[in-house]
């Protein structure tokens, strides 16, 4: 004779099975309607999460984007003050004004292209450049960790 190990199909006759009044799932009268509210609840939440997708999408891309004029904007500062600063005569203001153009040059990028520009131009960058990129991660983490520690 064997025995289920299946706990559904177990039946306790102890004396607080009886008193608490429990009953198997399969035999539990409305179990199979309490399933198929709880499927049809589900699919409901899907659906719903489904109609926010894009809208939560497009608000993320937009914040990013306007994100992107506002680290410009700061990038255009500091190279002001940047070329303020280095004067106008010798090395220093040559390599300050090098910095500075870059700089400018940067924030330009950044209100011409978008956030999925941005993206793409890394991507490529990172799969023409896997060595550079891979070491620069690596300092990356070692200032960062050394600014923080």
């Amino acid at each position: 004779m064997q025995r289920s190990t299946d706990p559904r199909d177990i039946v306790d006759d102890s004396p607080m099975t009886q008193l608490s009044g429990y009953q198997p799932a399969k035999d539990a009268p409305g179990a199979s309607k309490s399933a198929e509210g709880v499927q049809e609840h589900v699919k409901d939440a899907v659906e719903t999460a489904k109609g926010y997708g894009p809208d939560v999408v497009q608000k993320a891309k937009a914040q990013a984007d306007a994100g992107l004029d506002t680290a410009a904007g700061g990038i255009e500062s500091a190279a002001s003050k940047l070329r303020e600063r280095a004067g106008s005569d010798g090395v220093q203001a040559q390599a300050g004004a090098k910095v500075a153009d870059t700089m400018e040059r940067s924030a330009d990028y950044l209100r011409e292209h978008d956030s999925a520009d941005i993206f793409d131009d890394v991507q490529r960058y990172v799969k023409a450049h896997p060595l550079q990129t891979a070491a620069g991660a690596v300092i990356g983490a070692f200032l960062l960790g050394r600014f923080l520690g």
